[in-house]
């Protein structure tokens, strides 16, 4: 399902929401997806939001810092290199860099390449949803 951009938690809350509602069609469950899918990625004690906001809690201040202006700043699919992030986050590039990858040990971002990073869709919209609320 391109709307849970494969990610394992998402794909498996989509396939639950159809099992349990056999008068949706997969088209019902995607026009859902096409608003909030952050809100749609819910079915019983599964909550793709849920997961994001308990890895988000436990970062350090300056990670959490990091992942809100990333997300709200970068935009879907864009990748970035420490030197860009260095300028969204006002910071120098090694340390930049640092936050980059401590946010890919967390498994908030993803590697597009050697030294250029991204998140996963519903991850970037969890850290755009984090910034409105900071």
């Amino acid at each position: 399902m391109a709307r849970c951009g494969a990610l394992p938690l998402a794909v498996r809350i989509a396939a639950e929401r159809l099992r349990a509602r056999p008068t949706w069609r997969v088209r019902d469950l995607l026009d859902r997806l096409a608003g909030d899918r952050l809100a749609a990625l819910k079915a019983g004690r599964h909550d793709v939001a849920a997961a994001l906001d308990r890895s988000y809690d436990r970062l350090p201040a300056d990670l959490r810092r990091a992942y809100r202006l990333l997300g709200a700043r970068t935009g879907a699919g864009a990748n970035v290199d420490p030197r860009t992030a260095a300028t969204l986050l006002g910071t120098s590039a090694p340390h930049a860099e640092r936050l980059l990858e401590r946010l890919l040990d967390a498994h908030l971002l993803r590697e597009a390449a050697p030294g250029r990073y991204l998140f996963h869709d519903l991850v970037r919209d969890h850290a755009c949803r984090a910034s409105r609320v900071a």
